[in-house]
């Protein structure tokens, strides 16, 4: 009669095994593990963007390339951060561009370096997709440079002389973007942000400035998701549930 209960459980338990995103519960006094398979909760981050760059001598016209890396956490349902860097170059060209009595810059190339942090706010969380807006604060540094590659900042007569600025602005970045996580917990993703840049220097251009405000970046990442931390099984406490019952883990 033992072996053939024996047997018994194991049949039913069968079903629980079979999904890896359910918890199966027999008995009304034994706590059982919960067997949803683990969770990613930390990823390691790596992309590429396509940038362009709003300002005096370009309207989001010319495209260039920067790399990016990052901490990604996945441990809330809603809110989750993200700390990353990134480097690369934006450019903008108006070989019209001219100011009276003036000799303004009418090209730039910068190579830039940033780092930020991000909260992601998930409007729809599965266990296999993502659907977020990102809010963020970060460091954004450049160095315009002509055809040549001589540092603008240096060249006086490209801006009024009492004009100066730094290499280094603060930005506020904001996005939108998705998520697809695999089972094994690799993930890909894209993500569409504006990076408001607190700074109107990226082309080396302000008081000749035809645009009032400061310049911007718009980028559009695609990345790739491994994971680091997974989540450990839990155990359910077995009085909380009914004989039987399953319960689904979407997070």
């Amino acid at each position: 009669m033992r072996l053939a209960y024996l047997l018994l459980c194991l049949i039913f338990a069968l079903p629980a095994h079979a999904q890896d995103d359910l918890a199966y519960m027999d008995t009304d006094t034994m706590p059982v593990v919960n067997m949803t398979r683990p969770r990613p909760l930390r990823f390691l981050e790596l992309g590429v963007s396509a940038n362009s760059y709003k300002g005096d001598l370009s309207m989001y016209e010319k495209w260039t390339a920067c790399y990016h890396g990052a901490i990604q956490f996945n441990g809330a349902a809603r809110w989750n951060g993200r700390v990353g860097f990134g480097y690369g170059f934006i450019t903008g060209e108006n070989r019209g561009y001219k100011v009276a009595d003036a000799t303004p810059n009418n090209f730039f190339r910068t190579s830039v370096v940033f780092f930020s942090y991000e909260g992601h706010y998930n409007f729809i969380k599965t266990r296999d997709f993502m659907l977020y807006g990102s809010i963020g604060l970060g460091i954004y540094s450049y160095t315009p440079k002509n055809e040549k590659g001589e540092k603008l900042a240096d060249l006086l007569s490209t801006r009024e002389i009492d004009e100066l600025y730094g290499r280094v602005s603060f930005m506020l970045p904001i996005g939108i973007g998705a998520t697809y996580i695999l089972k094994n917990g690799y993930g890909i993703g894209a993500q569409a942000s504006f990076l408001n840049t607190q700074t109107d220097y990226l082309d080396n251009i302000s008081q000749w400035g035809r645009r009032k405000g400061n310049d911007n970046v718009a980028s559009f990442k695609f990345y790739m998701y491994a994971p680091l931390v997974f989540s450990k099984p839990t155990l359910l406490p077995a009085r909380s549930q009914k004989k039987g019952y399953y319960t689904r883990e979407f997070l």
